[in-house]
């Protein structure tokens, strides 16, 4: 990864060259963990791993730990780089934080192994199952976004269906929509832009108008020094 001092940064921008991206930006979300785009440089800075970065990565470290329980002499056979438990933590981050709903690490770990996965049931009554997961990819004409947006919604209502109480739904409800409300990348880094100029803008009229009041203080205090100050 590239990494660079502020210094150095700030020297290509006055040379108007192009700071230097990380070399893992493709595989990494251009929103935060929040959700919101934040600039550095006028870049955005890079959000968590894609599903798909995620995914893959778990694969082959099953695949590489199957490898080694079959190989490895009999003493070091059960060998194990990631438990059952870190799996099951991972599965639940994945379903309940991020609403990928299609459950994929059960079928990750199959695929890699052969074997079926060892971990419990993680909802006996699924969002949707895998076909309607097809259908609904299918209807987003390969729009991600949109894809994750109506996702994270099915997610929403599902865990919010059963409560008697459904305190905190509709603020999920909008942080799902904020975050699913970009066109693409390019309007995210838009609107992020936006929002920045209208900030500073915002903070350079206050300290205008607090300049303003401070002299206008200033000359009230001065005027009212001379009116008490004896004259000849």
């Amino acid at each position: 990864m590239i990494s660079l001092t502020t210094e150095e940064k700030d020297n290509l921008k006055a040379q108007g060259k192009d700071i230097p991206k990380p070399f893992d930006r493709g595989r990494r979300d251009f929103r935060r963990m929040h959700g919101g785009v934040q600039l550095f440089y006028d870049a955005p800075i890079p959000g968590p791993y894609k599903q798909e970065i995620r995914e893959k990565w778990l694969f082959s470290i099953l695949q590489i730990q199957a490898q080694i329980q079959n190989d490895a002499p009999d003493s070091l056979g059960d060998i194990q780089l990631i438990t059952t438990e870190e799996l099951e933590e991972i599965r639940r981050i994945w379903v309940i934080e991020k609403h990928e709903i299609e459950d994929n690490l059960p079928r990750i770990f199959y695929d890699a192994t052969n074997k079926e996965y060892p971990g419990c049931s993680l909802d006996d009554n699924p969002v949707i199952g895998e076909q309607e997961i097809r259908i609904l990819k299918e209807l987003c004409e390969g729009d991600e976004l949109h894809f994750q947006l109506t996702r994270e919604l099915l997610s929403i209502e599902k865990r919010y269906r059963s409560m008697l109480r459904r305190s905190g739904m509709f603020k999920a409800i909008e942080n799902a929509l904020k975050r699913g409300s970009y066109d693409d990348e390019n309007d995210a880094v838009e609107h992020a832009r936006l929002k920045s100029s209208l900030l500073d803008n915002a903070v350079v009229e206050a300290n205008n108008k607090a300049n303003v009041v401070r002299d206008s203080n200033y000359m009230k205090e001065v005027g009212k020094s001379y009116q008490e100050e004896p004259h000849l």
